[in-house]
């Protein structure tokens, strides 16, 4: 993540959602503002983050809880709808997922 000058945004919440919303995880940001995810099985995700000066994520644990609003999702999107899905096939690594935050 990076700031449209190009400096690192560090320890930024970011969410993973599954397409078809049946899981998310959420964790932060490095210091460089690198994120990664591991062990994702092939299909499609979407991907947000929660900019600096939002309300924290109350994020409960079990069954059937929907996952936190995001307030930037991957292609510059404000909501979930209009956010790009992520798309991986089997053995797929991606390292260039970009998020600038205005």
């Amino acid at each position: 993540m990076r700031r449209p000058d190009g400096t690192a945004l560090a320890n930024v919440p970011v969410i993973l959602i599954s397409a078809d919303d049946s899981w998310f995880t959420t964790f932060h940001a490095d210091q460089d503002g690198h994120f990664r995810f591991g062990n994702l099985k092939p299909g499609a995700y979407v991907v947000g983050i929660n900019l600096p000066g939002a309300a924290p994520w109350e994020v409960a644990v079990g069954g059937g809880v929907p996952p936190p609003p995001a307030s930037l999702y991957y292609g510059g999107a404000a909501d979930r709808s209009s956010a790009v899905a992520v798309k991986l096939g089997d053995d797929e690594k991606r390292d260039n997922l970009d998020f600038i935050v205005p």
